[in-house]
C-alpha cells in the first residue's frame, strides 16, 4: 500500500447524477462522515500462534449512525490476510422511519478500501464484465475472466461521479508488469472497483459544481474498493427516483470477509 494509506472502512460512493436528483448525497451524508471518522473503542492482538497473528479492532461510528464496526485481520506465515468486517447496529436506538422521505439511514455501500502503488495497474478478474456494472444494471454484462487495465476502468461521463464497478466478482488480481501483486478472494461474490482516483476526486459534495470528468487528473496510485455490496444506481429517472427496494442497503447488521493473497506469476 502507498505510504500514509491503510485498509479503511468505506460506506460511501461519489454521488451519481441520479443520486443528486434524489438528494441522496444529503440524506445519506452521515455514512460519508462515518467513512472518514471512526472512534476506536478497543484493539486486541493475539500472536500466541507462531504462524498466525489475529488483530481485532472495534470502532464506534458516531451518534448519527449509532453502530459499532468490528474489523478482524488474520495474517499467516504465507503472507495471506483474511479480513472480516461486521457492522453491529443498535436497532432499539435507531430512528424508526416509515417512508424514504424520513431520516432512515441507508448506506451507499458496505466495504473496505485501500490505496496501492501505481505500478499495480494490470487487472485480471472473474466476475461480470467487461464494462462497468452495478447490482441493478448488470444484465448486459456476463460472467467471465477479463484482463483489463486500471486506467481503462472509468467511463467518461460528462460530470465526475461513481464509475468502474464490477459485480459478482469471485476473485480479482491486481499486479505490476512483473506479475507481482495481490489477489482478492471470497466465499461470496463481491463488488470491486479499481481506479486512479480518490473518491473525493469524483465527489462534488452536497451540490454539483458542474466540473467535467476530463478536468480531473489521474492520481499516481491505484485505489481499490472491495465491497460486500453497493446500492443500485436507480436511473429510472434523474429527478428523484430511488433505486428499487431490492437494490437498497437499509440500516441493519452487515458482515462479509475476503482474503488478500500475494501473487507472483513469475
Amino acid at each position: 500500500m502507498e505510504k500514509g494509506h491503510f485498509l479503511r472502512p468505506n460506506f460511501w460512493r461519489p454521488p451519481t447524477d441520479n443520486d443528486y436528483g434524489a438528494g441522496l448525497q444529503k440524506k445519506f451524508k452521515a455514512w460519508k462522515e462515518a467513512s472518514e471518522n471512526q472512534e476506536l473503542k478497543e484493539i486486541t492482538v493475539d500472536d500466541s500462534d507462531k504462524k498466525l497473528v489475529k488483530v481485532k479492532a472495534i470502532y464506534y461510528l458516531g451518534k448519527k449512525i449509532d453502530a459499532d464496526l468490528i474489523i478482524e485481520y488474520m495474517m499467516n506465515s504465507k503472507g495471506e490476510i483474511e479480513v472480516v468486517q461486521n457492522l453491529k447496529t443498535y436497532k432499539d436506538k435507531t430512528i424508526a422511519a416509515k417512508t424514504e422521505g424520513d431520516d432512515l439511514l441507508y448506506l451507499m455501500k458496505f466495504g473496505l478500501q485501500m490505496v496501492l502503488s501505481p505500478e499495480f495497474e494490470d487487472i485480471k478478474y472473474y466476475g461480470r464484465g467487461p464494462h462497468e456494472n452495478y447490482s441493478d444494471r448488470n444484465y448486459s454484462s456476463h460472467l467471465g475472466i477479463f484482463n483489463q487495465r486500471v486506467k481503462d476502468q472509468c467511463f467518461d461521463y460528462v460530470r465526475p461521479q461513481e464509475t468502474g464497478n464490477k459485480t459478482d466478482v469471485r476473485w480479482y488480481e491486481l499486479t505490476d508488469m512483473k506479475g507481482k501483486g495481490i489477489r482478492i478472494e471470497a466465499n461470496e461474490p463481491l463488488s470491486i472497483t479499481a481506479r486512479p482516483f480518490l473518491d473525493s476526486d469524483l465527489d462534488e459534495g452536497d451540490n454539483k459544481s458542474q466540473k467535467h470528468t476530463r478536468e480531473i487528473k489521474a492520481r499516481p496510485f491505484t485505489v481499490l474498493s472491495v465491497d460486500h455490496k453497493q446500492m443500485g444506481l436507480g436511473c429510472i429517472d434523474s429527478w428523484g427516483a430511488w433505486p428499487e427496494p431490492p437494490y437498497r442497503l437499509p440500516y441493519q447488521d452487515y458482515s462479509y470477509s475476503f482474503v488478500i493473497r500475494p501473487v507472483d506469476k513469475k
